[in-house]
């Protein structure tokens, strides 16, 4: 008798392992900018800014001279930032920006208007060469960012090429 109480609740307990393995939702990391695709204003480093002017994307060297931006170039890394996950966690800890690059790094604002859409440094690659740490500028969440597009904060790389 007593064997058939251990094999019962043994087949209770797998039964809703089973279930609650099934049917708990499992939380999926969220995107660390969800909502970039209403960007007009890109601001990359010190002295590189792209703006969105009548549709098109310029890169501002000052107020007054504006050239053409690669488009393709804008729009595939604000798609890519989109698809950036807060997947890996790495420190929350202010004492180790340092050490992550995220105290100083790059500095990259996104806007739709006056709106700020992201706001993050980006600080050290990783050893795979494909990875960044990022953090938000107003948090002190350090996070290894995969496939993170990569940030040139020269001008010129965004100048549209000349047919």
């Amino acid at each position: 008798m007593q064997r058939v109480k251990i094999s019962l609740y043994l087949l209770i307990f797998l039964g809703m392992a089973i279930f609650f393995s099934l049917f708990a939702k499992k939380e999926s990391p969220s995107n660390l900018f969800p909502c970039l695709s209403k960007a007009t204003r890109v601001e990359i480093g010190e002295g590189c800014i792209l703006q969105k002017v009548d549709k098109e994307w310029m890169v501002v060297f000052s107020e007054k001279d504006l050239a053409p931006a690669d488009k393709e170039k804008v729009e595939v890394f604000l798609l890519r930032l989109a698809k950036a996950k807060e997947d890996v966690l790495i420190s929350e800890k202010e004492e180790k920006h340092r050490i992550f690059g995220v105290d100083k790094g790059i500095q990259v604002r996104i806007a739709k208007k006056t709106k700020v859409l992201a706001d993050f440094i980006v600080g050290n690659m990783c050893a795979d060469f494909t990875s960044v740490y990022i953090r938000k500028r107003d948090s002190s969440k350090v996070f290894l960012a995969r496939n993170f597009p990569y940030i040139m904060k020269n001008p010129d790389y965004w100048l549209k090429a000349m047919e």
